[in-house]
């Protein structure tokens, strides 16, 4: 069953979400580290320092390429 969380490794296609998330964010100046994955567990994004509003925007932006 298990949801978020659930420690299970994410499939290729939500990997390839979250890159293209990324990448997009990058393009709107979000200096964003690639996502790692440990044992399942993804590295939470960190949101450089002083880059909040280019974050929020940039999210806004983004937000198509994760659905």
């Amino acid at each position: 069953m298990g949801g978020p969380g659930s420690g299970k490794e994410p499939t290729q296609e939500e990997k390839d979400k979250e890159l293209k998330w990324i990448r997009c964010m990058r393009e709107n100046g979000v200096q964003l580290k690639d996502t790692e994955y440990n044992g399942g567990m993804r590295t939470g994004i960190e949101v450089p320092p002083g880059q909040e509003k280019a974050f929020e925007d940039a999210q806004k932006k983004c937000e198509a390429a994760r659905s």
